[in-house]
């Protein structure tokens, strides 16, 4: 809020000296679905203002939140491109729960999540035994041996692991990672 105030001290003061009495700052809060936006406004509102929730699509209207005296922000729903151009970018939302994950059958995004891993030469499996020679289908059968995740019938729960897999991600429980690598500046895309 500070920081707000010190941007528009200059407009505020030559508001005052016109004999106008300065409204509140107006600021918007916009990105992509479940990163956070929502959550940021309650730290700077001091209190649980608005709904939050570890899914995508919680906040469905603008709502203006009244931080302090000084200070309006504008909480917004996620915004997402109409048409993603690589699937890739798509499958990457999806691991990290940007898109309603009903949508996308999760083991089918744990062994894309599992093959970008091996991509970027992360075990996913380090405390137990190295993966990165292994399918993805096999590391996670391994991770529900691991978790003794068992169905009924005894075999192993490749769903349930790979649920666990992807929300341990989303958690950081697999350290800090980024599923991306930076372009260069010489670099094509």
């Amino acid at each position: 809020i500070d920081t707000c105030y010190q941007l528009t001290k200059e407009k505020r003061e030559k508001m005052k000296a016109r004999g106008i009495k300065p409204r509140p700052m107006r600021a918007m809060v916009c990105g992509i679905p479940n990163v956070g936006k929502s959550t940021f406004i309650n730290c700077v509102y001091g209190k649980n203002k608005t709904v939050t929730a570890d899914k995508p699509g919680v906040t469905r209207t603008l709502t203006w939140i009244h931080a302090d005296k000084t200070l309006d922000i504008l909480d917004t729903p996620g915004l997402l491109w109409p048409k993603f151009e690589d699937q890739l970018v798509g499958v990457l939302l999806a691991i990290l729960g940007s898109i309603n994950q009903d949508i996308v059958a999760m083991n089918l995004l744990a062994q894309d999540l599992i093959t970008i891993l091996k991509s970027l030469n992360i075990d996913v499996m380090g405390e137990y035994e190295s993966t990165i020679t292994k399918e993805p289908l096999t590391i996670l059968e391994d991770i529900a041996k691991a978790r003794h995740l068992l169905k009924t019938n005894q075999t192993y729960d490749i769903e349930r692991a790979s649920e666990v897999l992807i929300y341990d991600l989303r958690k950081g429980k697999l350290g800090k990672i980024s599923l991306q690598v930076p372009y260069e500046e010489n670099q094509t895309m």
